[in-house]
């Protein structure tokens, strides 16, 4: 079934109101993403940030240790401090590198992601060498703990002093390029989110234009269908008149017919027709006119009421009409028609009735459908042509009279 103007309209703008709101959704959901990521991305920097302090506090503690052992001061503390900062700086870069548990600024235990970016990678793989020798001094000492000597603490530091200054520049580099990534990131997300808002938006205006012009088609379409009614009307109307003022003229059924059928012949059509009065008895229809739009036309004077198309019509008295009838219909409904010449696109029958009683048939071949109009206009002037007919038939009887 095709789809008019406004029906295309309404879905064309719940199509758009539907974006809308995958659109919408789609900007929120990249809301929530930004936020997600932002936090992911700060714990990272966070902890990047760490391990420039964490590398300082080792320096700081094995020259504690160093000075405490002159001193002949306790050292346990300096221990402790250096473990922490120690297990601290390797768990974190092994997570930057590879993926490791650490322990957040909280200390709360958390997995660390390897970072993905390349520069971030070689500035981490950079760091992973440079920590190699300097983790197993370290770890050697721990392992001696307070009992180590004076060679294990050395070697410890002369790996600080090497190593030292190098991986805090490089734990400052990790921190500066987690902080790009994390602004490209969120900037790239930011576009995203505004590409899809706008997009929202604009679909949010067009539904708002296409209900518009919905609307606008909606009032075009009724204010066409009120004009065409009103032309309907008034082209009913006109026909009608016009009808009745030739049935006024009429004073015997052979003028009224005629009359009749020469007023509608051009609007319906009207291949040729019989006009039947029902006699004395009711019981049969006599004719009483016709009408051919061209040639002779030779009708049954006298038909049974009781009998055929014409007598179902009669006892239903109500407008029957035969659609395209077989070319054999006259010939084969030869006594419920009296159009036996006629080859027509409608069959037409109209019972005349006035106050309840049958006063006669019309039997009309159209050259053409009868349409609503036209059926309109046959139904009003079926009471006017009973009434015509009590007249002739009341001025019938007083000229008998007389």
């Amino acid at each position: 079934m095709p789809i008019d103007k406004g029906n295309r309209n309404t879905l064309m703008a719940m199509l758009a109101i539907g974006l809308f709101v995958v659109f919408d959704i789609a900007g929120l959901s990249l809301n929530y993403l930004l936020s997600w990521r932002l936090e992911q991305q700060a714990v990272g920097i966070n902890l990047a940030g760490r391990q420039r302090m964490l590398s300082q506090r080792m320096v700081k503690a094995l020259l504690q240790i160093d000075n405490a052992r002159r001193t002949g001061d306790p050292v346990k503390a300096y221990y402790d401090e250096l473990k922490l900062s120690f297990d601290l700086f390797d768990t974190t870069l092994r997570g930057f590198d590879v993926g490791h548990e650490t322990k957040g600024g909280a200390g709360e235990v958390m997995f660390l992601s390897p970072v993905a970016e390349p520069k971030a990678r070689q500035v981490v793989a950079e760091a992973a060498t440079l920590w190699k020798d300097y983790r197993s001094k370290v770890l050697s000492l721990l392992e001696a703990g307070e009992n180590s000597d004076d060679a294990t603490l050395q070697a410890a530091l002369t790996e600080a002093k090497l190593r030292n200054l190098k991986l805090l520049g490089l734990m400052n580099t990790l921190t500066t390029e987690l902080e790009m990534l994390t602004q490209q990131e969120a900037q790239r997300i930011r576009v995203y989110q505004g590409l899809a808002l706008g997009l929202a938006l604009l679909c949010c205006v067009l539904a708002f234009v296409l209900f518009r012009r919905r609307d606008a088609e909606i009032m075009e379409a009724r204010q066409r269908a009120t004009e065409a009614a009103r032309a309907d009307s008034d082209y009913v109307s006109g026909l009608v008149t016009h009808a009745t003022e030739s049935l006024q003229k009429a004073e015997t059924l052979s003028t009224l017919a005629h009359q009749f059928f020469t007023a509608l012949a051009p609007a319906l059509g009207i291949g040729c027709a019989s006009y039947y009065k029902v006699d004395d008895s009711g019981t049969v229809l006599e004719a009483c006119g016709h009408y051919a739009q061209s040639g002779e036309l030779s009708i049954p004077q006298r038909i049974a009421l009781d009998e055929g198309l014409m007598g179902e019509c009669a006892q239903a008295r109500e407008i029957r009409m035969i659609v395209d009838p077989p070319g054999d219909y006259i010939k084969a409904m030869r006594v419920e028609s009296g159009l036996m010449s006629a080859s027509p696109r409608a069959i037409v029958l109209l019972p005349v009735v006035g106050n309840g009683v049958l006063l006669g048939m019309i039997e009309m071949a159209l050259l053409q459908l009868l349409d609503a109009r036209h059926e309109t206009v046959l139904k009003m002037l079926l009471p006017l042509l009973a009434m015509r007919m009590e007249f002739i038939a009341r001025l019938s009887r007083n000229e008998t009279t007389s």
